[in-house]
């Protein structure tokens, strides 16, 4: 019997508008968080998962849909207006050696299946889950929220809700019991090898780590957790010692810790990212002021900004040293 409330008319073409938003997400490889970022019309991202399990309880449906079509719009000027395309990032050193810890882990025949990928906000943990992606296409990835931190009932439905949508029930709605979903999860990841790479993995709190080792100790899933450091250090050493500690002795293959970007590879990426310089000299000078900058204003977000901002100001032209610092400047000027 099916007990899942009516959707109305309304609610249904706000639902449809947040799928056609999905779409456009896993096209481009966003995390839900870097979705929500780059179009603040969206609202939080438990606003948009509530609304793609169309789940509208005491939610203002008419003021929603004209937001959540104003982020539609945005996204159909951004696709006519086109982008240069993202260049590839497969041989920075940290995604090589994330992947050589993960094929590692994926040859275990123990229980150490677990990598631990930790660094601050900007370090790139989403470029290197997006990249594992790529690499495997059994890898599958969900991202942890605050809500995570105390409920497993959460957690559970979000890890569904990343799984195949084959995998959920013909009525298109994710199980209630808890137990219904546990199984369902330890079903999809006993059926095949997996890769499992959690984003914001701070949030997991003692629910989610203890369900971590449920899946590493009953599948042989390989799980790849994505954390910010300073968070992650006080999980484990506060807020879920034991548990942590549980994982980390036992079940750890590899902890990597994300360096900040250095002047060859910042460099590089200037390159890649389609900004030319009146000569190498010049090119050198702007790479090492770009690295030096980007340790507080953001990283490889910052970076990737200061690209975007010289791209506009050069139109194609190639730059010089005061153009680049102006570029540069205009970008500190908005953190």
């Amino acid at each position: 019997m099916n007990n899942s409330p009516t959707i109305t008319a309304e609610e249904q073409a706000l639902k449809s508008l947040a799928e056609e938003v999905k779409d456009y997400q896993d096209s481009k490889g966003l995390s839900d968080s870097a979705l929500c970022k780059k179009f603040a019309e969206l609202g939080s991202t438990k606003t948009y998962k509530r609304i793609l399990d169309g789940d509208f309880n005491e939610m203002d449906v008419e003021r929603q849909t004209l937001a959540y079509r104003e982020a539609i719009a945005q996204i159909k000027a951004e696709i006519e207006a086109g982008e240069i395309p993202e260049p590839t990032y497969d041989d920075f050193p940290d995604y090589i050696t994330t992947r050589q810890a993960v094929v590692a882990a994926m040859n275990e025949s123990g229980t150490d299946r677990l990598v631990m990928v930790q660094g601050p906000s900007g370090s790139g943990k989403t470029t290197i889950g997006n990249l594992l992606r790529k690499r495997w296409s059994k890898a599958i990835a969900t991202e942890a929220d605050p809500t995570w931190t105390r409920s497993v009932y959460v957690m559970m439905a979000d890890m569904i809700r990343s799984m195949n949508p084959i995998e959920r029930d013909n009525s298109g709605q994710i199980p209630s019991d808890i137990n219904e979903r546990k199984n369902k999860i330890l079903d999809f990841f006993k059926a095949r090898k997996r890769i499992l790479i959690i984003e914001e993995a701070q949030h997991l709190g003692i629910p989610g780590l203890d369900m971590v080792k449920t899946l590493i100790n009953q599948t042989e899933t390989v799980i790849v957790l994505l954390a910010l450091d300073t968070l992650m250090n006080k999980l484990e050493r506060v807020v879920a010692y034991e548990q942590a500690r549980q994982l980390t002795r036992n079940r750890l293959k590899e902890r990597i810790k994300l360096r900040m970007p250095g002047k060859d590879w910042v460099g590089e990426f200037l390159k890649r990212r389609g900004v030319n310089f009146v000569d190498e000299k010049t090119a050198n000078t702007c790479a090492l002021n770009l690295a030096s900058d980007a340790e507080s204003y953001g990283r490889w977000k910052f970076v990737n900004l200061v690209c975007r901002q010289a791209r506009r100001d050069s139109q194609g032209a190639k730059m010089d040293l005061e153009q680049f610092i102006a570029a540069q400047q205009a970008v500190i000027k908005t953190r």
